[in-house]
């Protein structure tokens, strides 16, 4: 298919070529009386100028009354393929009808079209004079997919708030355009010409011709809108006149000079003229047009405005950072009602079923010989309800985690395991401080206990391993067992067991840390489970 297009547009082209070299002549009789090579260098440079429409990055067609697809630039080969058309073919009905209506009202009017992955603006402009519509698009599948980003995100947080999770994905897009793949097109100077008028003059994207020494040749209305200025404002100036920057002079410059185009993604950028307007955000690209002679004659400045999707991409961040705070808020809430609720159990069941526990042994001892046998099964339920308490107590908030520290505690954790599983734990600690926030140590405590009990469950190990090493500023705690492990998703990284949704949780909350998980696994080697936290080595304040 794209071979044939390819045939019927170079076709078309070749048509047009002796169409405008007899007007531009009837026009312009005495084009070679100027001389050889005054005669050349105009006819050159009409010919640069009339590559604006094929070098454009984004599709530029023409359709005639009936919809007939008279013209299409490289980058509109999208559009007509996504219409199964070819030129000289006829547009779809839809584009037919609204072909008319800009011919029929006199302006122009905008219609989005998908193309597999891309979705295009395409602004339909109606020349009433060559009874003919030119149709100008706008690569919007960035800012369609930022709308649709930021309306999720936004009922998102709601959710992820009351839900107490941080499940916010970091979205910072770049957005970037670069103009690419130059076509030398066959066309004679008149209707060359008059296309690159046309297509300067209607086409939505701020466009503006500078010499190589920057002054302003032309600009377009959409250029001159942007600024705030009327297009006659521009005559006779210079672009760092209006607008100073030493930044962009420099790369200017050196466009000039390396004679290679430039293009920047929502550069910030602040008017002079206009304070009030504060920091806006601009994808440029600055393109040098070379002579016969191989030096910079021209540079088209091309522009356009993203500070509302700029804008947007900040206010993500800054609310997924206020749900980070957030989370982390809520994380120390919970292990202070944790720690409470741990008190609570330990300080008045706990005692309270230790007392009566006591005195039963007692009233035991005392007791007639038909009561014996009751009183003792009693106290073997008192003294198991006084050790489960003081487990649910210990799980809830072990004391010696705050009292004796983290290696201590997980000593008494490994400890703990062996006698409730069979497999064997070894811990190794290196010498170097380790300096951790309490939220900070009372996670990783909690991180270390869960994933000890999913290779209980899951992983049927016979040894496991926990280490806690500093690499820096960093503390990376190791938990290696095994056993059987098993089996993630390369493409995304998504865990295809039960392990799943304990390990994402980790993820999640050592994302509020500022830190990371590594997972090192596979079925029939055993599971490696490496997190990574900053020390706590900021010098305190006063």
């Amino acid at each position: 298919m794209s071979g044939r297009m390819s045939y019927n547009t170079s076709m078309s082209q070749k048509r047009h070529s002796n169409t405008e070299t007899d007007v531009v002549n009837a026009r312009f009789p005495n084009l070679s009386a100027l001389g050889d090579a005054k005669g050349k260098r105009a006819r050159e440079i009409i010919d640069s100028l009339a590559k604006f429409p094929q070098e454009n990055p984004f599709p530029v067609l023409r359709l005639d009354a009936e919809g007939n697809i008279l013209y299409c630039n490289v980058a509109g080969r999208v559009v007509i393929g996504q219409w199964s058309r070819r030129v000289g073919e006829t547009a779809p009905a839809e584009w037919c009808d609204l072909v008319r209506k800009a011919l029929q009202v006199g302006h122009y009017l905008t219609q989005d079209i998908v193309c597999g992955e891309q979705i295009f603006s395409m602004a339909v402009a109606p020349v009433a004079e060559g009874n003919y519509v030119n149709l100008y698009g706008v690569d919007i599948t960035q800012q369609k997919k930022y709308e649709a980003l930021l309306l999720k995100s936004r009922d998102e947080l709601e959710v992820q708030v009351q839900q107490r999770t941080s499940d916010m994905n970091k979205t910072v897009i770049s957005l970037q355009q670069e103009m690419q793949e130059r076509r030398t097109a066959e066309q004679a100077l008149r209707d060359a010409s008059r296309h690159l008028d046309a297509f300067f003059t209607n086409t939505i994207t701020p466009l503006v011709m500078l010499d190589r020494e920057f002054n302003f040749i032309r600009v377009n209305k959409a250029y001159a809108d942007a600024c705030h200025r009327s297009i006659e404002e521009f005559t006779g100036h210079n672009h760092f006149e209006f607008y100073p920057n030493e930044e962009n002079q420099q790369i200017f410059v050196d466009v000039v000079r390396t004679k290679t185009p430039y293009s920047a993604v929502a550069k910030p950028f602040s008017f002079p003229d206009h304070p009030e307007w504060g920091v806006t955000y601009w994808d440029w690209s600055l393109t040098p047009i070379l002579g016969d002679d191989g030096e910079v004659d021209l540079l088209v400045f091309s522009l356009k405005d993203v500070t509302a999707g700029k804008k947007a991409e900040l206010e993500l961040l800054a609310g997924q950072e206020k749900l980070r705070l957030l989370s982390i808020r809520l994380q120390s809430t919970e292990e202070r009602e944790r720690r409470r609720l741990a008190q609570d159990l330990h300080d008045s069941i706990g005692q309270l079923l230790a007392f009566s526990s006591r005195e039963l042994k007692r009233l035991h001892q005392i007791s007639p010989e038909f009561l014996a046998e009751s009183l003792h099964e009693i106290g073997v339920q008192l003294d198991q309800a006084v050790q489960q308490t003081r487990t649910l107590s210990f799980n809830l908030s072990p004391g010696i985690l705050y009292d004796l520290g983290l290696e201590t505690a997980l000593e008494e954790l490994l400890e703990q395991f062996e006698r409730n599983y069979k497999f064997s734990c070894c811990l190794t600690v290196c010498p170097a401080p380790k300096p951790l926030a309490e939220s900070t140590r009372v996670f990783l405590y909690r991180a270390v206990r869960e994933l000890l009990t999913n290779a209980a469950k899951h992983a049927e190990p016979r040894h496991i391993d926990v280490s806690l090493t500093r690499e820096g500023d960093d503390l990376q705690v190791i938990v290696a067992d095994d056993g059987c492990g098993f089996q993630v998703s390369p493409e995304s990284d998504t865990l295809m067991t039960s392990h799943g949704f304990g390990l994402f949780g980790l993820r999640e909350r050592l994302d509020a840390l500022g830190g990371r998980l590594e997972l090192d696994t596979a079925p029939g080697r055993g599971a490696r489970v490496t997190l990574t936290v900053p020390l706590d080595v900021q010098p305190p304040k006063s």
